[in-house]
């Protein structure tokens, strides 16, 4: 099997090569762009013969993009669009570059010219980029266009947004369960994306950041779908395969998707630890883990009318993982005492396969719309971790442990919204209940067992108004939240441990426009409730002086947000003010008399400042974007019991560079920079990542393939000082981020499916 597998990747990997050279073949092809630099659709390219006799023509797509099939015969080519002179050109083959058309003087006269739409553009929740027209339509799949927004960091389908946290993406309305669709959808198909910074009221009270992508409108019936392949090469090599069809026939449309990947991470890590008036470990550790993923999903769609719209979508998945460790570790004593140990870990997550059912219904009633949900959720997850300890002149001692979690979720969610006014209300309310189980236990008996359990219910109401008016906008909105959750251990509730929360949330915000100006003010109150895994009791054994695990009576944060946003064309900047109460810190403490326990608590108050300014011009092939942040927190150290300060500032710069280059070509270099600074109690050290890539389209826009080369200077470390009341430690950490991938991804008749279901209880998916 492992030779198969060896044959499969490098197989895989040549063949994708290949295509590149099979398929790129010398038709006549280029791009219409408008005097401001701007693409136009639906111009007119026509191939003519030398006495101006019609031999073939096409239009441009959104893009501006056009391809017509060579002829020997052909001698001139003509552009032509209303409102704009007439272009000819001398017959060649290949690319023609961009051609850029003359505004008609007589058309100059009688129309007014509109400005260049902005290239960011702020609304009442956060900020819209256009993706249509702009080199980032080139960039490949979505995750290549999301990884390149200024405000937005992370990569392959986990993203976060600047000052804000982790967003919730959602796909043309729908939140996404299934991050490999942002691999399959190509970026020219995306319109626009927005970044929500402030999610309003119809959002659980959790949910702190949200990225909306809007696609582009495709009609048509019959097959559509995607294929893609990709081989990458890191300390290992590893590949990913998916497939996705959608069939549509009159009102209906059946869809399915399958997904599988397969790839390796291989760590190396050396770490210093001093436990103050005790001892002082030195350790190096390499861990290689191999992740593998397979999911499938099927769903049907059918539309009444324009009106009215039901469907049903059903997902499947396995996420199996294992990983080995090797740690050499010497230990020394506060009296000078040194041993030395030994720790030869594997881990085992064999994974459960998952469930996830969504059926919605759309419908419009006059002026009502009428949107509802339900989903139910079924999740398991397993892992066995098995440590054997070697240390000088001491028997051998090992350590098994098993982990088993259940989770069983069913949520429903109706939204009614109407215009009212000069502007538009919503309400409705969600109502999700979760059962989860957590079993761990020890062999050995060197640790405690643990046999929970949390049986959750959460009811929430909202009320949202969205005014526009002149050069001004309006958001308000209000939310309640009612959540009972009860702690269970071996089946006996802990009245401590379970909790019972009544939050009203409200969110408002104001904006103004005054040509290429906007300017928003915003004010959020969001609760961030614990992830199921900060709740556990397991406590994990790591090494003889470093254990972890979770804590059952950690309470939910409240995040107070005041934020300043500004858009001037190409310019964008932010400044917001976050005050987050009881917010949950990873914590030390000692453990048995020798160890430190990592953990997590509350802490009474932390506040944050986050800016930063964004510039994205365009100069005639090249169009960087260039920013700068900077995240400063204030906190008591004293009270943490810490010496050192904890406020140094971080700074982030992102030189982003994109170039459209002949024959179809987009070529990136991105840099990105982070400074030395604190978050929570660490103490980052800097951060630095080069990466360069090549795209290239090919049939009419329905081949691409993209090569890129990541952390070319291998300088993407992670190194990071932690300080607690009871010890210090220093850690340098490099993930195997230097890697080159090559892509290809095909399209045909790219019609989208219709699925308008949207979820339920998304939040508390993301919990578990």
């Amino acid at each position: 099997m492992r030779k198969f597998d060896f044959i499969w990747r490098y197989l895989l990997g040549g063949v994708l090569i290949c295509v590149t050279v099979a398929v790129c073949g010398q038709n006549l092809n280029g791009r219409i762009l408008d005097e401001n630099n701007c693409p136009i659709e639906f111009a007119n390219i026509v191939l003519l013969s030398a006495d101006s006799t019609f031999i073939a023509g096409s239009i441009s797509n959104a893009e501006g993009w056009f391809e017509l099939a060579s002829n020997s015969h052909g001698k001139l080519i003509r552009v032509s669009f209303v409102g704009y002179d007439n272009k000819f050109l001398s017959y060649q083959t290949g690319n023609l570059g961009d051609i850029t058309l003359t505004p008609s003087a007589r058309m100059l006269q009688e129309t007014m010219v509109t400005a260049k739409r902005p290239r960011f553009q702020l609304t009442a929740e956060g900020m819209t980029t256009q993706i249509a027209g702009s080199v980032l339509s080139e960039a490949g799949s979505a995750n290549d266009v999301l990884s390149k927004l200024p405000n937005v960091e992370g990569e392959e389908g986990s993203y976060s947004v600047f000052g804000k946290g982790s967003a919730v993406i959602y796909l043309n309305g729908r939140p996404l369960y299934d991050s490999s669709v942002l691999e399959r959808l190509s970026s020219n198909d995306i319109e626009q994306v927005e970044v929500v910074s402030n999610p309003g009221a119809r959002y659980d009270n959790t949910v702190k950041a949200v990225i909306r992508i809007k696609t582009k409108k495709k009609a048509g019936e019959g097959l559509s779908g995607t294929v893609q392949g990709s081989f990458q090469q890191a300390h290992r090599s590893g590949y990913i395969g998916m497939f996705y069809l959608n069939y549509r026939k009159n009102n209906w449309d059946v869809f399915g998707n399958f997904y599988i990947s397969d790839n390796y991470l291989k760590q190396e890590q050396t770490n210093m630890q001093e436990i103050y008036g005790k001892s002082r470990q030195n350790s190096s550790t390499d861990i290689l883990s191999h992740f593998r993923y397979f999911s499938g999903i099927v769903g049907l769609n059918y539309e009444f009318n324009k009106k009215h719209s039901f469907g049903a979508q059903y997902t499947v998945d396995k996420q199996p993982a294992d990983a080995r460790m090797q740690s050499d570790m010497l230990a020394t004593t506060i009296a000078g005492q040194e041993e030395r140990l030994h720790y030869d870990t594997e881990i085992d997550m064999p994974s459960g396969v998952n469930h996830l059912v969504n059926a919605y219904y759309m419908g419009k009633t006059g002026r009502w719309t009428i949107d509802f949900n339900a989903d139910a959720l079924f999740r398991q997850s397993l892992k066995d971790q098995y440590t054997r300890e070697f240390i000088s002149d001491v028997p051998n001692q090992d350590i098994t442990t098993h982990n088993k979690s259940d989770a069983n979720m069913i949520a429903a969610r109706l939204v009614l919204t109407r215009p009212v006014g000069r502007g538009t209300l919503s309400f409705g309310g969600e109502y999700t209940y979760t059962h989860r189980t957590n079993v761990f236990y020890n062999e050995q008996e060197l640790l405690v067992s643990a046999d929970d359990k949390i049986v959750e219910s959460n009811t929430s109401a909202f009320a949202e108004y969205a005014l526009s008016y002149d050069n001004w906008t309006f958001n308000a909105g209000l939310r309640f939240q009612n959540t009972v959750s009860n702690y269970y251990e071996s089946d006996v509730r802990i009245a401590e441990q379970s909790r019972r929360y009544n939050d009203l949330l409200p969110n408002i915000s104001i904006g103004s426009r005054w040509g290429n100006v906007q300017t928003k003010l915003s004010y959020t109150v969001k609760k961030t409730r614990p992830p199921y895994y900060m709740l556990n009791s397991n406590v994990q054994y790591n090494d003889r002086y470093m254990y972890e695990g979770g804590n059952p009576l950690i309470q939910p944060a409240t995040y107070h947000d005041l934020s300043l946003n500004f858009s001037y064309s190409w310019l964008y900047a932010s400044a917001s003010f976050v005050r987050m109460k009881d917010e949950m810190l990873n914590v030390y403490r000692m453990y048995n008399d020798e160890a430190i326990l990592f953990t997590f608590d509350n802490f009474d108050k932390v506040d944050e400042i986050n800016a930063q300014i964004s510039a994205s011009p365009k100069i005639k092939f090249w169009q960087p974007t260039y920013s700068i942040q900077v995240s400063r927190q204030f906190i008591n150290e004293e009270k943490l019991g810490i010496t050192e300060p904890l406020d140094n500032p971080i700074f982030r710069f992102k030189f982003y560079n994109a170039f459209t280059l002949p024959w179809r070509v987009t070529a990136r270099a991105d840099f990105t920079l982070a400074t030395n600074g604190h978050s929570g109690t660490s103490h980052q050290r800097h951060n630095a990542r080069l990466g360069i890539s090549l795209s290239k389209w090919c049939l009419n826009n329905k081949l691409q393939v993209h090569l890129q080369a990541s952390d070319i200077l291998k300088t993407s470390y992670n190194k990071s000082k932690t300080y607690s009341p009871y010890h210090y430690s220093y850690r340098d950490n490099y993930s195997d981020s230097r890697k080159v991938q090559v892509v290809v991804r095909y399209f045909f008749n790219s019609t989208q499916s219709k699925y308008k279901g949207r979820g339920a209880g998304n939040e508390e998916k993301g919990r578990l």
